[in-house]
């Protein structure tokens, strides 16, 4: 074979690979380029679903989106502080109570706060615990009802159910709760969202044995 057939053979490989490596690197920016426009076309699609969704009040008002995210939100928010001020304000055992006690006042106004420890004192609930071992604690609770039509302070109404528990022995209180939420410093991690539950009150019932 010639020298000459050989550099032709070599060339025409050459090329054979260049023109392989273009037609995989045009597939490629095609595919980019149909993936790119699909996702365009999708989120497009969605926005202006968005964009046609439609929220109205009670009065048949149209009520803007952001004002519904930032209202759910602040509803999320206030449940989560009140059940967290119920919880420490009311439970605890040997190795909680102090704590728990401190953690609520970064939760309830400090006059609030005493007043259900007092409570909670003058029902020998603490001798109980720091002296018999018994366990307060909240199992459950739940905001009831909260206003934030007319802004802050928002008003608000709570129950919870709180064990009692001596050994074996258990007994449960039905507790309801009713107060403002205000605007606080948040204090990470023991009050995230900056609440303060203020004018609070506690009514409790003991829930009676079935026979």
């Amino acid at each position: 074979m010639k020298e000459s057939d050989l550099h032709k053979g070599y060339n025409e490989s050459v090329a054979g690979k260049r023109n392989s490596r273009l037609a995989m690197i045009l597939v490629t920016v095609f595919c980019g380029v149909v993936t790119l426009a699909s996702l365009v076309l999708y989120f497009s699609s969605n926005l202006a679903i968005a964009d046609k969704v439609k929220v109205f009040d009670s009065t048949g008002r149209e009520v803007q989106t952001d004002l519904v995210r930032k209202e759910k939100l602040l509803v999320s928010g206030i449940q989560r502080h009140v059940y967290n001020g119920m919880y420490y304000a009311n439970s605890g055992d040997r190795n909680s109570l102090k704590e728990n006690q401190a953690r609520t006042y970064f939760l309830v106004d400090n006059e609030d706060a005493l007043r259900i420890f007092n409570h909670w004192k003058n029902e020998k609930a603490y001798n109980d615990i720091l002296q018999n071992g018994h366990i307060y604690k909240i199992v459950d609770a739940k905001v009831t009802g909260v206003d934030t039509a007319n802004g802050e302070p928002f008003a608000f109404t709570s129950e919870a159910t709180l064990l009692v528990r001596d050994g074996t022995k258990e007994d449960y209180w039905f507790i309801t709760g009713e107060g403002d939420i205000i605007y606080n410093t948040p204090s990470y991690p023991y009050n995230e969202w900056g609440f303060e539950i203020t004018n609070y009150t506690q009514q409790y019932q003991k829930v009676p044995k079935d026979e």
